[in-house]
């Protein structure tokens, strides 16, 4: 997300504006934008204006008090591998701390910001394969991989909805931007091999399940590990996304052939559902494993 408004920005071309506009709204959403502080204090939970220059890039890529920048990002990250370093590999906890210095030394411009995030993505991508190749396929590792899916689900249903909302001319200068968060530029060009349209970048992004970026992808991925545990452990949660992907599957975009805007109703109503759903069950994980207050204290042998 940051390197797409970033390299757009570095461009300084009017015609990127509406794609900025809307990048700009995700990155609010993923308060890629908002300081810690707006944790704490109620003044700074104001709404920020919907700039699109590019100071803000460069303080997700520089300032720690960024709520979800890179510093912060990485600082979370380093303490949790260092409280688990134990049970890390060598490689897994060097690129842990390759990671964390990758931004030291502060960048101050747009330029600088970039070449930071082109450092950082291919670390991040290495920690990736690490917990795809190298963990045990157990509990914590299906916990994982739903986090995992979780945060794809409520991210591409918010990016898509966005896209739904816009003017036939916005939408068409923002479709490229939203191939490129999503992952899937090169599967698009291979398979339509013409300029980003709505009706192929949407059945790309949300309907095709052999996609391992789009919606439906997540959400039966997401179903198989919930019937795992519920076998496991006897989790049943209340937002189940099966109801969901049946709904996605037996959508028909053909109606987006005509006029967009009253077509898009009901497909913009399944992705709020879905991104809903992405973060009820999300709560529902947290509340039934990772949180532990609620539970009885045990009584110490030596008492």
């Amino acid at each position: 997300m940051l390197r797409s408004v970033g390299q757009r920005l570095a461009e300084s071309d009017p015609a990127h504006l509406p794609t900025l506009k809307v990048l700009t709204i995700l990155s609010d959403k993923a308060r890629l934008r908002e300081p810690t502080a707006a944790v704490s204090s109620p003044a700074a939970k104001k709404k920020l204006p919907l700039a699109v220059g590019p100071e803000w890039v460069t303080a997700a890529a520089r300032d720690p008090q960024v709520l979800n920048g890179i510093p912060a990002n990485t600082a979370r990250l380093l303490y949790c591998a260092t409280q688990l370093r134990e049970r890390m590999s060598l490689d897994h906890w060097r690129t842990v701390q390759r990671l964390a210095h990758e931004h030291e030394q502060a960048p101050h411009s747009i330029e600088a910001s970039l070449a930071v995030l082109d450092r950082v993505i291919p670390v991040c991508t290495a920690l990736a394969g690490y917990a795809f190749d190298d963990m045990t396929r157990d509990d914590a590792w299906r916990f994982l991989v739903m986090g995992r899916h979780l945060e794809r689900t409520a991210f591409l249903s918010s990016a898509a909805m966005q896209v739904l909302g816009l003017a036939n001319e916005d939408c068409d200068a923002v479709l490229g931007a939203i191939l490129e968060i999503g992952n899937v530029s090169m599967t698009y060009r291979a398979r339509y091999q013409r300029h980003p349209e709505l009706l192929p970048v949407l059945d790309l992004l949300v309907l095709d399940e052999l996609n391992p970026h789009s919606i439906c992808f997540q959400l039966a991925a997401i179903g198989g590990h919930l019937q795992q545990i519920s076998e496991r452990l006897g989790f049943r949660p209340v937002n189940d996304p099966a109801s969901l992907l049946h709904a996605l599957r037996g959508f028909d975009l053909s109606a987006f052939e005509d006029l967009r805007i009253p077509q898009s109703e009901p497909l913009a109503a399944l992705l709020a559902a879905c991104e809903r759903s992405a973060y009820g069950l999300s709560d529902e994980l947290t509340q039934r494993f990772f949180i532990h207050a609620g539970e009885r204290p045990q009584t110490s042998v030596a008492a």
